[in-house]
């Protein structure tokens, strides 16, 4: 793990790289700028899927501590009835060509919704530019999930525009820190000083399976979804309180071996949520399952998200290399995307 040569064998593409570079992409889209005349709306549809639909759900999770719109992340081929005139619908496509994207925003069109776009180009911008749609165009040439920071900035930008929310300035705050973080879990950095290698390590060979507090839910869903695509592993995960009243009992009345637990806390999880997993930890250390537990830092929720989100990219890294994968490949989607041509 601490022989960067061996480590970034596989990574032909620049994925390391990628990864890195969050918060060098927030800050560039955070520098764009668009003027949305602001409208009468009464709630927030935010339209995608994969990679990027993730930046939907940070905002949805902000929203929901810090703004009175109720908001929705749709991850589908179509909308609720309920999306119309009075709703904004942020149409999110790194390529622009997400069949099931493209879907959804005709289906905002028809059904009337305000519409405004982040996109790399493709099939999207074209409508935008057809239909004299707003949109923010950021740069092309990645894989989705290693876009994160262009989407969540251009995003940002559009609804602190539309005067929907200011995740922006929020952000742009914690931009350093999110840089400090990212060196902490370079291949440079020893196995002994680094939290992501040394995770890695515990999850090779294993199922993961990821888990945390409601308040940092947009993490634990990237851990899994960075997991499967990086390394190449089925990985599962779950929110609590929720997972409590279901997944606990495979877990103690029958455990899937070799799976490993790994718990994400927050230092600002509410009270009763800091009692549930405790409460949850113990009893699978009881029960003879050795969790591993990341704690996370950080002056708000927002940036615990971004900090697990950049320690647990980092972590699905270090399991591509300890696979022996690519990480940047992803094989079957590609071939599934040839099955859907006539969708």
């Amino acid at each position: 793990m601490d022989d960067e040569e061996t480590v970034s064998r596989n990574d032909a593409w620049g994925m390391l790289g990628q990864i890195s570079a969050l918060p060098d992409q927030l800050e560039f889209s955070l520098s764009k700028s668009i003027d949305i005349t602001p409208g009468n709306f009464s709630n927030i549809c935010i339209c995608g899927l994969g990679g990027s639909a993730m930046s939907g759900d940070i905002i949805r999770n902000y929203l929901d501590e810090n703004s009175s719109y109720p908001t929705i992340v749709v991850r589908d081929t179509h909308l609720p009835k309920w999306v119309n005139e009075k709703s904004f619908a942020l149409i999110l496509s790194y390529s622009g060509n997400t069949t099931e994207t493209l879907r959804m925003y005709h289906e905002a069109k028809s059904q009337g919704a305000k519409i405004v776009c982040v996109t790399s180009g493709g099939k999207l911008k074209e409508l935008c530019l057809e239909d004299h749609e707003q949109y923010i165009e950021i740069p092309d040439g990645l894989q989705p999930r290693a876009a994160l920071g262009y989407i969540l900035g251009a995003s940002a930008v559009v609804l602190k525009s539309a005067h929907l929310c200011n995740i922006a300035d929020d952000l742009k705050r914690i931009i350093p820190n999110l840089k400090s973080e990212c060196a902490r879990y370079l291949p440079n950095i020893s196995l002994e000083d680094n939290l992501a290698k040394k995770i890695a390590s515990g999850l090779e060979n294993t199922l993961p399976a990821v888990y945390g507090g409601i308040g940092i839910a947009p993490a634990v869903k990237r851990w899994r979804t960075q997991i499967n695509e990086n390394s190449k592993m089925l990985t599962i995960c779950g929110i609590l309180p929720e997972l409590n009243h279901n997944q606990i009992v495979g877990w103690i009345e029958s455990p899937s071996a070799p799976a490993t637990p790994v718990f994400l806390r927050s230092v600002n999880d509410r009270p009763e949520i800091v009692k549930i997993i405790d409460a949850t930890v113990s009893l699978f250390i009881d029960s003879g399952i050795e969790p591993i537990l990341v704690n996370l830092e950080g002056d708000s929720q927002l940036e615990c998200i971004m900090q697990g989100i950049i320690l647990g990219d980092f972590v699905s890294y270090y399991l591509a290399a300890l696979r022996n994968v690519d990480p940047t490949e992803i094989a079957p989607i590609s071939r599934l995307k040839e099955r859907m041509t006539d969708i």
